[in-house]
């Protein structure tokens, strides 16, 4: 996902747990719906579509108190672009595994078309991020673009790659664009510019809650393959791969779509724990 290290104003207190928060947050999320939608939202998922508009928002403020702030503008503009588009499979479907505690693990759920979220919370106040996608459409893609004032070319998620790519050596390079570039290749400041890219998939949440996942990630990188390939059209496919992650980023520019003229490209990126 689109996300950076950034955090959001309130994360800055030395008392902030996002686990906690978001926990509150969503049994309080809890009291404002009827028994039916409770049964969904704790079964097979509640379809946002289908609440009010102010129980739309207050389901936003689950999301909102879990991810940082650039994080969070990206799911809700996501969501918020699919909810005013016409379609048929549109929907977006939340669900707690069991009912949110402060005292056991719970797991949250977002799927949809567009977005797909899976956290797992504990009450040490860690967050595991175990697998997300984002799928966005070339029109979807401009209008989310222009909702955050952010050109898809300057997202945290393709500029923390460009990083690391122009600190590579010819050979690195090489390796890079064929088989991989393994994690044992790179030196001290490169993998510090590796832990830095993934943090924008297992560490969305403020605070130190992805601090976990990243030190399994920092532990195994001499393991870890990262591969990248640019497009004579100049759109970027880039994967990595390892014994604790796996994530890939890919752009397509579509023949005969107007915007594809424009260079704005579909997205599609996934993260997931092996």
């Amino acid at each position: 996902m689109q996300t950076t290290t950034k955090e959001t104003s309130i994360s800055n207190d030395i008392d902030f747990n996002a686990a906690r928060e978001t926990t509150l947050t969503a049994l309080g999320f809890l009291n404002y719906l009827d028994e039916e939608q409770r049964a969904a939202l704790l079964g097979d998922g509640l379809d946002i579509s289908t609440l009010s508009w102010a129980n739309q928002v207050t389901a936003l403020r689950v999301l909102e108190s879990l991810f940082n702030e650039n994080a969070f503008q990206l799911v809700a503009a996501v969501i918020q672009h699919v909810a005013q588009e016409p379609g048929d499979n549109l929907h977006h479907f939340l669900k707690f595994s069991p009912e949110p505690s402060t005292e056991h693990s719970w797991e949250m759920t977002l799927e949809g078309p567009t977005v797909e979220i899976k956290a797992k919370f504990d009450p040490d106040g860690q967050i595991s991020f175990e697998d997300s996608r984002v799928g966005l459409t070339s029109a979807q893609v401009a209008s989310i673009s222009e909702t955050l004032d952010l050109s898809y070319t300057e997202s945290p998620i393709k500029k923390s790659a460009e990083q690391l790519l122009v600190s590579l050596n010819d050979i690195q390079q090489s390796a890079l664009r064929g088989s991989g570039l393994r994690g044992s290749q790179l030196n001290d400041e490169q993998k510090r510019l590796f832990i830095q890219m993934t943090t924008n998939w297992i560490a969305p949440a403020g605070g130190d809650s992805g601090s976990v996942q990243q030190e399994d990630i920092t532990d195994t990188i001499n393991d870890t393959y990262i591969i990248w390939d640019e497009k004579p059209d100049g759109s970027t496919f880039f994967q990595v791969k390892g014994p604790e992650v796996v994530y890939k980023y890919e752009e397509t520019l579509p023949e005969g779509e107007e915007l594809s003229a424009l260079g704005v490209p579909n997205i599609q990126t996934s993260f997931q724990i092996p």
